[in-house]
């Protein structure tokens, strides 16, 4: 599928770990995207090497619509809160983990779980996180019209160079 965030990460010795956002939504991707997927990050990467069947994982690029009800709530990946261009949620699951564990931590207190309750959480997060969500939906949804030669010239334009950081941000 055609990828507008392709990355490698080194993972132990001759090893690397990689992975691809695909442009499209997940309904249009293939099932079984391996080969395309191992060509486009050998043609960007410079790798020729056998690849072991990748682990195919669905991730959110944007918050649900609800993250609470009674008795539950919903953070960090589980939630939607990930970065949108890059699919990480190490930042925000973090956060949104501790603004859980405090509201829950009142509501055991107070012995108040119900969903009015457990909303509290939803309005915390959305005033932490949201600014840097919505400003990474919208970079995502500017970047993804741009060609690979545009992405290569604005990073040119910046100073980056070539290297891991412009492999990462380049599309293939």
């Amino acid at each position: 599928p055609e990828s507008k965030t392709t990355s490698a990460m080194p993972w132990g010795t001759g090893t690397s770990r990689c992975s691809s956002v695909p442009q499209s939504s997940s309904r249009a991707c293939p099932r079984r995207p391996s080969s395309e997927l191992a060509g486009s990050i050998d043609r960007r990467f410079g790798f020729a090497t056998a690849w072991d069947e990748p682990r195919v994982k669905v991730l959110p690029l944007a918050p649900v619509t609800r993250t609470w009800a009674r008795r539950v709530l919903a953070v960090g990946d589980a939630a939607g809160l990930v970065k949108a261009t890059t699919g990480g949620g190490i930042y925000f699951g973090l956060l949104s983990g501790r603004i859980a564990a405090e509201v829950l931590t009142k509501g055991l207190r107070n012995d108040r779980l119900a969903a009015t309750d457990l909303r509290e959480y939803e309005r915390r997060w959305r005033a932490r996180l949201w600014p840097e969500i919505r400003a990474g939906l919208a970079f995502r949804a500017v970047v993804s019209r741009l060609s690979d030669r545009t992405i290569d010239k604005v990073i040119e334009l910046a100073g980056i160079g070539p290297g891991p950081l412009a492999a990462m941000l380049l599309a293939d």
